[in-house]
C-alpha cells in the first residue's frame, strides 16, 4: 500500500533534484555573466547547493530504507510525469510544470529563510 508519507518523501525527492537543477543552471549563469564581482554570489549558491545535496542524499538513504524508487520520467508539453516503485506498488504522480516552478519558487525561500534564521 502507498501511504501520504511515502508519496510525500517521492515528491520532496523530485523538488530536491528540480532545486538542485536550478541553482547549478544559475550557478552557470552567473559564471558566464559580465557581473564584475562574481564570488560571492557563486559562493552564495555553492552553500544553497551543498546543503540540498546533504537532503537529497537524507532523502536517498530514507527511500532506500523504505523500498521507494522513482523508475520513469516523461515530460509532455504542460506536465511532467514520474512512474514510482513502492514496496512493489506501482504509481503516477504528474505535475503541472508551472506549478511545479511555483512550488519550487515557494521551496527554495523556505530555504532562505531558514538559512536566514540559522545565521542569526
Amino acid at each position: 500500500m502507498i501511504t501520504k508519507e511515502d508519496k510525500d518523501i517521492i515528491t520532496d525527492s523530485i523538488y530536491l533534484d528540480l532545486l538542485i537543477q536550478t541553482l547549478n543552471i544559475d550557478r552557470q549563469s552567473i559564471e558566464d555573466s559580465r557581473v564584475k564581482i562574481k564570488e560571492p554570489y557563486l559562493a552564495l549558491i555553492d552553500r544553497y547547493i551543498k546543503k540540498l545535496l546533504l537532503d537529497k542524499q537524507e532523502n536517498t538513504k530514507l527511500m532506500r530504507r523504505k523500498g521507494l524508487k522513482i523508475v520513469k520520467k516523461t515530460e509532455e508539453d504542460m506536465m511532467i510525469q514520474y512512474d514510482y516503485l513502492v514496496r512493489g506498488y506501482t504509481g503516477i504522480m504528474r505535475f503541472w510544470k508551472a506549478g511545479m516552478r511555483l512550488q519550487a519558487k515557494k521551496r527554495l525561500h523556505l530555504l532562505f529563510e531558514n538559512e536566514e534564521e540559522n545565521t542569526e
